[in-house]
């Protein structure tokens, strides 16, 4: 980044290269697959606007994956036709709840995966920044812009959440068989 910030183009190239794949991963299971490389490319073009605003007392990571989670919560904005969306209440299965999107994909659908989608999705993006991402516990609090014990707290809370639709889902589909290993991973990397 220090590079790029100095004139380095081929810095500046590394940087996105590097950057790219785990954005995409990011964004392909919030939007739809046509909106997915568009909300890269705004991830990308606002860490060159921003640049000058990277201070290096975070990561990059988290500079950039900060942006990339405003991006998201601006594009479900603008698509919203509610006058405020709360996104510690509204989940992506609120926001977009065709049975072909994001996660949710027919009769072999995770179980984890059918309850994530249905956290809110501010929590749903705390859960995958730690462990998606792989953002410690200092670059997820720069990343949400919150000091670092929010972050664990929200993570915390998060992997309740999650938790809690896990349950629910399984109640909704008897039979099939509820695996809370991952989430025990994820309580104990939490604390």
């Amino acid at each position: 980044m220090r590079a790029w910030q100095a004139g380095d183009e081929a810095a500046g190239e590394e940087l996105f290269e590097r950057y790219f794949d785990p954005l995409y991963g990011f964004f392909r299971h919030k939007a739809s697959p046509d909106e997915v490389a568009d909300l890269v490319q705004q991830v990308l073009v606002a860490t060159v606007e921003g640049a000058a605003r990277f201070r290096g007392d975070g990561t990059v990571q988290a500079f950039i994956f900060g942006i990339a989670q405003r991006t998201l919560f601006r594009h479900y904005r603008s698509k919203s036709r509610a006058p405020k969306l709360d996104f510690g209440v509204s989940s992506l299965f609120d926001l977009a709840p065709t049975p072909s999107s994001l996660f949710v994909r027919g009769e072999d659908a995770a179980l984890l995966e059918a309850a994530l989608v249905r956290v809110p999705l501010e929590l749903q993006v705390v859960i995958e920044l730690r462990f998606d991402v792989g953002l410690t516990g200092p670059e997820l609090a720069d990343a949400l812009d919150v000091p670092e014990g929010t972050a664990r707290s929200r993570l915390r809370r998060a992997i309740a959440a999650v938790r809690a639709k896990v349950e629910e889902v399984a109640r909704e589909a008897p039979g099939r068989a509820v695996d809370f290993d991952r989430l025990d991973e994820w309580d104990r990397a939490a604390s």
